[in-house]
């Protein structure tokens, strides 16, 4: 053979090598092409605030942090981990299911506002599911009892980086900044701080006094005190006060005084008093008193008085007195002509009373909670036809009805009955009501009568309820004059009976 055809033949055989070696390679990925493998990662969430903790919240971060897809739970198996979450009442619980059965869990009282629950949902999932979570859980646990009950005080939002201190100068005075002693350094600590119209300085520690508007670019430990207004960049650990409204981008532990209102942007530990409003935007521990609103977008510990409204978007732990008061849940008192909570653990009185689930006192004219409205109609030996709106929560309730022949007028007058009772289950369906029921017997034109009958009747009925809108009741009391044009001015027992939709 000759030297040429010994080199091509050389050449061809490393090519037919390289080649198989191709195919071979390129196999195994042509099979996981076309193979359906299951997620590196599923992921399931049981939540009572989904804007807060959701699939659609989570998912992408998690997958992000563990560099995995997730997906949620299907027909195939998480390959790697299998993850689940619940946040239920800010209680956050996070499992990781290892393949061959290895679990691994952690409960924890989620704290701070919700892009910090959302951060610690996703740090707990991704050290869960990757079992590097020990350093991380040591740190949780040795974490500090939370303060507020039931909610501990939540993180500060992240803020922009704070100014650099520039040292400090005792004593500052401006005209209008930087027409100031501290014009070089505007980020300066100062004790005191006096401007004609604006004066600007890093930190106070001490006081800050202007006749326009005086302004912290750091923190404050002391005392504001602006003729227009007041602000900090930082956290408040004082007063601020001012004829127009103080501004607290920080958290604020003491009092924020304004003519017009008063905002802070972290946690408030303290008193808001505003002319027009107080706004909270993390939560509340202590007194908002405004002129027309108080707000707080988060939990609450204490009291907020109004002549407007007041808002709490979440827990409540105290009182609401104001026009309307609102809040997500309630573990105290509401009272106002309109009062709102989703779940009541203690007393509204008002007109009108909104409850979805109540436990406790709602008195007023009407008395809304889940399945509390019911048609009644009742007759009695005093009053012939009755028929009108039964509106009860778990332990109180409101009748409006009207009736139509009486003993007195026979059924040539109609009236009005407007009764507060008090409802105590007993059990198997029976329970039992005392009442207080005042009627009003409307005159005719064609009598001379001024005012007509006026009777209160306290009563005591017992009910027996087949399913939640049938029950059937009778009873008895006595029906006391107060003011009588028709028939005898005499107290008369009376009997009832009737059924309630």
């Amino acid at each position: 053979m000759s030297r040429r055809r010994k080199v091509a033949l050389a050449l061809l055989s490393a090519m037919a090598l390289v080649a198989a070696g191709e195919i071979a390679n390129a196999q195994p990925n042509e099979r996981a092409s076309g193979d359906t493998a299951a997620p590196p990662y599923t992921l399931e969430v049981d939540s009572d605030a989904p804007d807060v903790i959701s699939f659609e919240v989570l998912a992408a971060r998690i997958g992000s942090d563990l560099g995995g897809a997730v997906a949620r739970p299907g027909a195939a198996a998480a390959s790697r981990a299998a993850i689940s979450i619940r946040y239920r009442d800010r209680e956050l619980t996070v499992r990781a299911v290892h393949p061959g059965g290895r679990l691994l869990e952690r409960s924890v009282k989620a704290e701070g506002d919700d892009a910090a629950v959302q951060r610690e949902a996703v740090l707990l999932a991704g050290n869960l599911a990757r079992d590097e979570a020990r350093e991380i859980l040591d740190a949780l646990a040795a974490r500090p009892p939370a303060v507020l009950v039931p909610e501990a005080k939540p993180e500060p939002k992240p803020a922009p980086k704070p100014a650099v201190d520039e040292g400090t100068q005792r004593i500052s005075v401006a005209f209008v900044f930087p027409l100031a002693t501290n014009s070089a350094r505007p980020n300066v600590t100062s004790n005191l701080n006096f401007s004609v119209f604006y004066g600007r300085v890093g930190t106070v520690r001490g006081v800050q006094l202007g006749g326009g508007f005086v302004y912290a670019t750091r923190r404050v430990d002391g005392v504001q005190l602006g003729v227009a207004a007041t602000a900090a960049a930082g956290p408040v650990e004082g007063v601020q006060l001012a004829g127009g409204g103080s501004l607290a981008t920080g958290s604020l532990e003491g009092a924020q005084v304004g003519g017009a209102g008063n905002i802070v942007k972290g946690w408030m530990r303290g008193t808001q008093l505003g002319g027009v409003a107080n706004v909270a935007l993390a939560g509340v521990s202590g007194v908002q008193l405004g002129g027309a609103f108080n707000g707080s977008r988060g939990s609450m510990s204490g009291v907020q008085i109004s002549g407007g409204g007041n808002v709490v978007t979440r827990n409540l732990i105290g009182a609401q007195l104001g026009a309307v008061n609102v809040a997500e849940s309630v573990e105290g008192a509401q009272l106002g002509v309109v009062n709102v909570g989703r779940k009541v653990r203690g007393v509204q009185l008002g007109a009108i009373n909104i409850g979805d689930d109540v436990e406790g006192a709602s008195i007023g004219v009407i008395s809304i909670s889940r399945d509390g409205i019911h048609p009644i109609a009742w007759t009695s030996n005093l009053q012939y036809m009755n028929a009108g709106v039964k509106f009860a929560t778990k332990y109180t309730y409101t009748i409006a009805a009207v009736h139509y022949g009486t003993l007195e007028g026979d059924f040539g007058n109609v009236g009005t009955t407007a009764a507060l009772g008090g409802h105590i289950p007993v059990r198997g369906g029976f329970d039992l009501e005392l009442q207080g029921a005042l009627t009003h017997l409307v005159p005719r034109p064609s009598q001379s009568t001024k005012t007509g009958n006026v009777w209160l009747a306290p009563q005591v009925v017992a009910g027996y309820s087949f399913a939640s809108h049938l029950r059937l009741f009778a009873g008895a009391g006595r029906r006391l004059p107060l003011s009588v044009d028709l028939g005898r001015d005499v107290v008369r027992p009376e009997v009832l009976a009737g059924v309630q939709f």
